[in-house]
């Protein structure tokens, strides 16, 4: 693949349950979403290779293992990234206009 530069943007899936569908289109997506199942052990010590943040997949089928609705994004490799074994962490909050729904 070829690499992009900081202003270049590539597109990023995130899937969840349907029934989530409303808020993310009303609220976008949220980075730390209180009283829903953290990863992180605390806000001192977090669980090494899941920080809280967006999960995003590379691919629709990645995204497709964590639910039917699928959202794509354009987001730019100079985004606030955060390392995770299990996929790409976006460290802060996404705005609905960011988002649309394709599946």
């Amino acid at each position: 693949m070829t690499e992009l530069n900081r202003i270049q943007f590539r597109t990023y899936y995130h899937g969840t349950d349907d029934s989530k569908v409303e808020s993310i289109l009303k609220e976008g997506l949220k980075a730390n979403t209180p009283g829903a199942g953290e990863w992180d052990i605390d806000d001192d010590n977090p669980e090494p290779g899941h920080p809280r943040g967006v999960y995003f997949a590379t691919t629709i089928e990645g995204a497709r293992k964590y639910g039917p609705a699928v959202f794509a994004a354009d987001l730019p490799d100079s985004a606030d990234w955060k390392w995770s074994e299990n996929g790409e962490v976006l460290g802060h909050d996404l705005p609905p206009y960011f988002l649309r729904q394709v599946e």
